[in-house]
């Protein structure tokens, strides 16, 4: 159950990174990168909004598991 102490935390950092990803992406300045460079940024981003999705459902799921094991200890 370590995953499930410590995934909120987690989860939360990698909001804050998305948060200021986005942030940056509303910098005018950000449009005049080269071309690459910004598709690379907009993929890096993907990347973490998929990797917070898979962390949210693994969250879910632990917190289910804890819950069975709860009811079944009578808790």
């Amino acid at each position: 159950m370590r995953d499930l102490a410590s995934l909120p935390g987690d989860i939360e950092a990698l909001e804050a990174e998305i948060a200021a990803d986005q942030q940056a992406m509303t910098d005018a300045d950000f449009f005049r990168q080269p071309p690459d460079a910004i598709k690379a940024f907009q993929t890096a981003l993907e990347d973490k909004e998929a990797k917070l999705l898979d962390m949210m459902e693994r969250w879910e799921v632990l917190l289910e598991k804890e819950a069975q094991v709860n009811a079944s200890r009578g808790r």
